[in-house]
């Protein structure tokens, strides 16, 4: 060993620190590089602990990188992964006594606290939880137990809670919360026992804890470097301890404040990001000065890096110590110059997250325009990353993203997930095309065929739901195909198709356990895979997500007994559970110069720019997370890590990353549909620079090259749309709901008459509004029909009973029957008074009639049809009485109908005139709206304000002819357009063709002007 390496050993604990900001394992690496230049094969014998094996793989790196000549490199090792082969290496491995058992962890580690904590909760009398809230409740137990182990918590001072001042007089909840605890820490070291296996997080304690013993009992012969921890962890904390008090041992700390002032050091608190480096001296090395922590010889003093760690250091001070905050930052601005410390430190804040990815996907592309520059990004922000990972695919880029894709987001994990939620309902239209319509779905069918029949059957399928099961896909296909597809010659293919779907399934429709439904996914999800090209087994286990699935089914199915006896209905969300907890990391073909990094994954990582994303309170620092088993004092009574202290270790990663001279601190400023708020440090970083002048926004220059890229910068909003097509093409043929639909919205008739353009039907159509009318209207018919001369002797009662063939007729679900029966009495109540009030001296005369209207407007001839719900004829003089039944939540009144729906007005119009061939020419003396669905009890039928009759009816009758006449008069004109919306009082708030006519774009930019 030479003479400067020698050097760094001492007789007390040995401890280094390299400053925030500096590539760590670069420098870490040049003084060993250096004492070993003529002694090669000397490095060998160094043995380096670094906190994970990404850590351990940049330093492997840096060796080569930095090394002249080829070298042997030290024996590197991540303490986060500690095995048995470490204590091999120290020639002390664990005796046949203190061998350790297997852990027990993954699969089967959650069934097993699955069934413990539905066992507790059922013990103690309370609601079992479902299997995939159960599963998600074993991941918290997990946690959990995980903190106790790792801390070095014994599950024993549980009990003593009970008569602590932490559990607070009266909060029985947090009493049945340790009584559910103590159930599982009792049963489950019990499970462990009969099986011969311990806690994975107890294990890697122990060999953390062998190794330390081994370390101090037999001191290797070459020199031990603990590099990079942080010391939060107690086995950990304590290995340092015992490295740093050996002759050739030494521990590197990353970016402890040798310059932060001894009054703030004093009152450093839990959310700092010194603080964890205070516990540490004063826990694991018994009160050691900071000052005994030397600067380690590999890192250079340069006056910006020592700037920006001294700006740093002053925005985030203790906040017991800011009483003299601007005194001292005024002393740096004269002594220390702020422009330095600033250089090379950006903000982008952006509008909302999307805009943010865009901002992070662009500086991270434009890092590869410069040969050889690279650039980070870290984030905890999962969903941020996943955008700036698409982002960049658009480039092309293909870039590292250590937080991986969960399993079930997968490509293969998104096919099993959508067979599964088939599976328990297979005639559900989302589902079933969900299936369908993945990509990795081949049904041994040829693509283009394929294809061909996946149209065919989304339009079939499109509206209500089908009836369950099998026989009601098929009815549904059947009624609806010549309506909606038009084509018979091809129902015969889909419903092969169909045939071949249900024979798939037929081993889940057998299975009659939780293993065996398992099994039969993987069966069906494999049949339905396949091509004629390839099998499903090929296309279904290849690849990453294919492997890693594999795996992961794999393991399940070996827990088999461990499974839950659950429901069909309920496969769906337990297999969704079940994939959510592995993720899939790409293993190559990635960027060599860009990444995206975890917090604790960029831990002792460097890059020329560095960018630090989601600085928003709730994402960097993340919440307190809540923990639903203890509470924040009882936490803190036994001993486990602090939301505070938690927060202290993000801090102390953003901190030491900010100090790096390239760093662009990025932000939204809406999350979701709210506002957002800014991180702690964000708050703290422009509160300064606000006062200073200093100019560190880089939003603009961003959102400039972005419009630039998209041809924003040049784009100009679309004028408002005026489709003026020739008289020709203009519609003859209108209903009365055109009329209404020409007054408010005349680009709605142009495109759906001219351009013929019809909205498809959603999947699964929810039983709206709409359906809810159908039905009372042909229950209504049916009483109507079935007493054409007189009124029944009990109406709700015959109603009641006609409600059982509604019902069918429309294949309403069970839920709705329920639902809607309890509000019918009412609205039977609201019938019978009509039918008491009308049939006294009126007959029906129309029940659901159509009629057509024949009629010159301008030398061109209308016809104008509509549909009437009742016509009734009175005795005395043979006039009608038209009646309109309104099922909505709103029934309009008189005012409203003539400003915005003549809807009846038109209807006796068309009566007079002989429309409706069956009733012959009709004089109306009242039209009304009846409000067929009442929250309260009706006492009259008429009411004043939707009522027209006698003379008020004839002068309305005359006003809308002629307004009917001039508006159709207007609209034969090639020079009229269609317009979107132009009145504003009576326009709709979304049209079903705004999106067509470029309303948002007009609106936005002025051009509702009425």
């Amino acid at each position: 060993m030479t003479a400067p390496l020698s050097d760094l050993f001492c007789d007390g604990p040995a401890l280094y620190t390299i400053p925030a900001g500096r590539p760590f394992l670069a420098d870490l690496a040049r003084p060993l590089i250096e004492a070993y230049r003529d002694d090669p094969l000397g490095l060998a014998d160094v043995t380096i602990y670094l906190p994970n094996r990404r850590a351990t793989r940049a330093l492997a790196s840096q060796f080569l990188e930095l090394g002249s000549e080829a070298v042997l490199l030290p024996r590197l090792r991540a303490l986060g992964d500690v095995d048995e082969e470490d204590l091999s290496i120290q020639d002390a491995p664990l005796s046949a006594e203190e061998a350790l058992l297997p852990a027990a962890e993954g699969v089967e580690r959650r069934l097993v606290l699955a069934r413990l904590l539905r066992a507790a909760k059922e013990a103690q009398g309370g609601a079992v939880p479902s299997w995939p809230a159960a599963l998600a409740g074993a991941d918290e137990l997990a946690r959990l137990l995980d903190d106790f182990h790792t801390e070095d918590v014994p599950f024993s001072r549980l009990g003593a809670l009970v008569t602590d001042d932490a559990v607070p007089q009266g909060a029985m909840h947090w009493q049945r919360s340790l009584d559910f605890l103590r159930v599982v820490t009792e049963a489950w070291p019990g499970w462990l026992a009969e099986q011969g296996r311990m806690e994975g997080a107890a294990r890697r304690r122990a060999l953390v804890d062998a190794l330390t013993k081994s370390v101090g009992a037999h001191p290797p012969r070459g020199p031990v470097i603990v590099a990079g921890s942080l010391g939060t962890i107690p086995a950990t904390a304590r290995f340092m301890a015992q490295v740093a008090s050996l002759p050739q041992g030494l521990v590197v700390l990353p970016g402890l404040d040798r310059e932060l002032d001894e009054r703030a050091w004093a009152q450093i608190e839990p959310p700092h990001p010194q603080a964890l480096f205070k516990a540490l001296l004063n826990n694991s090395f018994d009160g050691l000065e900071r000052g005994a922590v030397e600067a380690w010889p590999g890192s250079p003093a340069r006056p910006e890096e020592a700037s920006r760690r001294a700006f740093l250091s002053l925005i985030l001070r203790p906040a017991e110590a800011t009483d003299d905050w601007f005194g001292r930052m005024r002393q740096f601005r004269e002594h220390d110059d702020l422009g330095r410390a600033t250089s090379g430190l950006r903000t982008a804040v952006a509008r909302n997250e999307d805009e943010e990815a865009s901002f992070i996907s662009l500086l991270l592309r434009e890092t590869l325009a410069e040969e050889g520059k690279t650039a980070i990004l870290v984030t905890p922000d999962r969903t941020l990353a996943r955008r700036v990972r698409m982002k960049l695919g658009a480039w092309g880029v293909r870039v590292d993203d250590s937080g991986g894709t969960p399993l079930g987001a997968t490509y293969r994990g998104t096919f099993l997930r959508a067979v599964a939620h088939w599976l328990c309902d297979v005639s559900h239209p989302v589902h079933l095309c969900a299936v369908l319509k993945h990509q990795l779905c081949g049904m041994g069918r040829g693509k283009a065929e394929f294809a061909a029949m996946l149209r065919d059957l989304d339009r079939a399928l499109r509206g209500l739901r089908p009836g369950p099961g099998w026989d009601g896909l098929r009815a549904a296909l059947t009624a609806r195909w010549a309506r909606q597809v038009g084509s018979e010659d091809r129902l015969d293919a889909v419903l092969a198709l169909i045939a071949d779907l249900e024979a798939a399934t037929a081993p889940f429709e057998q299975a009659a356990s939780g293993e065996a439904l398992v099994r039969a996914l993987v069966e069906v999800a494999t049949r339905l895979a396949a091509t004629p090209e390839q099998e499903g087994e090929e296309r279904l286990w290849r690849f990453e997500d294919g492997e890693a699935l594999s795996l992961h089914l794999s393991q399940l199915l070996a827990a088999g007994p461990l499974l839950p006896d659950i429901s069909r209905r309920g496969f769906g969300g337990f297999v969704d559970t079940a994939l959510s907890g592995p993720v899939v990391r790409p293993r190559g073909g990635t960027h060599p110069r860009i990444a995206i990094l975890g917090l604790l994954e960029a831990r002792l990582q460097h890059a020329d720019r560095i960018i630090l994303g989601g600085l928003n309170e709730g994402v960097w620092p993340d919440d307190a997370r809540s923990d639903p088993f203890l509470s924040r004092p009882m936490r803190e009574a036994l001993g486990l890590p602090s939301p505070e202290m938690i927060i202290g270790r993000s801090a102390h990663d953003f901190s030491q990353l900010a100090a790096a001279p390239e760093v662009f601190l990025t932000r939204a400023e809406r999350a979701g549909r709210g506002p957002a708020k800014p991180s702690r440090w964000m708050v703290r970083f422009e509160s300064f620079l606000k006062h200073t002048g200093e100019e560190v926004s880089s939003a603009p220059r961003l959102r400039t090259l972005i419009a630039r890229r998209h041809g924003w910068d040049k784009a100009e909003p679309a004028p408002r749309v005026e489709p003026r097509p020739p008289a020709a093409a203009r519609p003859r043929r209108l209903s009365i709901s055109d009329i209404t639909t020409l007054l408010r919205d005349p680009y709605a008739i142009y495109a759906s008459k001219v351009l013929r353009l019809r909205a498809l039907d959603p999947l699964d159509r929810p039983v709206d509004g709409g359906a809810r009318g159908t039905f009372y209207h042909g229950l209504f018919e049916d009483y109507v029909r079935a007493h054409p001369e007189r009124r029944g002797s009990d109406v709700p009662a015959i109603l009641q009973e006609l409600a059982g063939d509604a019902f069918d007729r429309q294949a309403l679900p069970p839920h709705l029957r329920t639902l809607w029966r309890s509000q019918m009495a009412l609205a039977f109540e609201s019938f019978a008074l009509l039918e008491d009030t009308v049939r006294a001296d009126h007959a029906p005369a129309g029940i659901e009639v159509s009629g057509e209207w024949r009629f010159e407007v301008g030398g061109e001839e209308f016809i104008l049809h509509g549909r009437a719900d009742r016509i009734d004829r009175r005795a005395e003089d043979g006039a009608a009485l038209i009646l309109d039944y309104k099922t909505g939540t709103q029934v309009p009144t008189v005012a409203q109908a003539k400003t915005f729906n003549p809807q009846l007005s038109l209807t006796a119009l068309m009566l007079r005139e002989g429309a409706f061939a069956d009733l012959g020419p009709m004089e109306t003396y009242r039209v009304a709206y009846l409000e067929s669905l009442p929250k309260e009890r009706q006492t009259e039928v008429f009411k004043k304000n939707r009522s027209l009759a006698d003379d008020e009816l004839r002068e309305e009758l005359a006003l809308v002819e002629e307004r009917l006449r001039d508006l159709l008069c207007v609209f034969c004109d090639e020079a009229t357009p269609y317009l979107c919306q132009p009145r504003p009082f009576m326009e709709n708030s979304y049209g079903q063709y705004d999106h067509l006519a470029r309303r948002g774009e007009w609106g936005a930019a002025g051009g509702e002007d009425g």
